[in-house]
């Protein structure tokens, strides 16, 4: 008799790695597709009494490169986008109410502070200190990649007049997804699983007893005798004719063995 001992519990463990296994397998697949992070850093904020014009800190543009600002009035009036050397942008500003973003939070917005000062400032899109920028009607959008040196963005309308004016920046970003780690465990338990799933269905074959196993020995073959000659019953039967026939004197019909 096969003896118990930890034999009941293969098949639980076979079960439980291949149920694990699947559960990985799909957590991966769903992390790797609609789960996957983001490649985008974003920051936003919306301003509704900025003052004459919006400056960025030195550095927060190059959190990493390229960056990518969007800027909306929201009457659709005239927006500029502006880019030059933290002196020169600092020197033009000068005493003029502005607001400064200062850095990215946690939970995605700019952090904004308000510098009271004069209420106007000289118009932005005549001056020749910026190395670049970009202006419009209602809505503008700049990618700029990172340049040697301290920089700022200047963001204003006509430098006359504040309006409500919403910030969205946006950088690259190299998000870790857990899929591989979770594909890679995933391959692991299912391969534990099938060997388990193996020896399971070994022990169940060797426990089945052998006369109720089907026969897989070779069948018997009855081969005619190579003399011609008819089998023994077949013989003796006609010889018992032969026998009544000549008793009657009858005489018995030819075949073609007779012949």
């Amino acid at each position: 008799m096969a003896s118990g001992g930890p034999r009941p519990l293969l098949p639980v463990l076979t079960a439980v790695c291949l149920l694990t296994g699947v559960v990985l397998a799909v957590l991966g697949t769903l992390h790797a597709t609609t789960w996957a992070p983001s490649d985008t850093l974003t920051a936003q904020v919306t301003l509704t009494d900025p003052g004459p014009v919006v400056v960025t800190e030195p550095g927060l543009a190059e959190l990493a490169s390229p960056v990518t600002v969007e800027v909306s009035s929201e009457d659709d009036g005239p927006v500029l986008i502006a880019v030059g050397r933290d002196t020169d942008v600092e020197a033009w500003v000068g005493a003029a109410a502005h607001t400064r973003l200062t850095d990215r939070a946690e939970d995605g917005t700019l952090v904004a502070e308000k510098v009271d000062g004069e209420p106007t400032v000289p118009d932005p899109a005549t001056s020749d200190l910026w190395v670049e920028q970009v202006d419009g009607q209602g809505s503008v959008e700049l990618t700029e990649a990172a340049r040697p040196g301290r920089w700022q963005l200047l963001i204003a309308t006509d430098g006359q007049s504040s309006q409500p004016l919403e910030v969205r920046m946006s950088w690259p970003y190299q998000a870790t997804s857990q899929a591989p780690l979770l594909l890679g465990l995933a391959a692991g338990w299912l391969s534990v699983g099938a060997l388990l799933l193996v020896l399971v269905l070994r022990r169940r074959v060797r426990a089945v007893p052998q006369d109720r196993r089907p026969a897989t020995g070779a069948i018997p073959v009855v081969r005619a005798r190579d003399d011609g000659a008819a089998p023994g019953g077949a013989t003796e039967a006609r010889a018992a004719v032969a026998d009544e026939a000549a008793d009657h004197d009858t005489e018995l019909p030819t075949t073609g063995e007779d012949r």
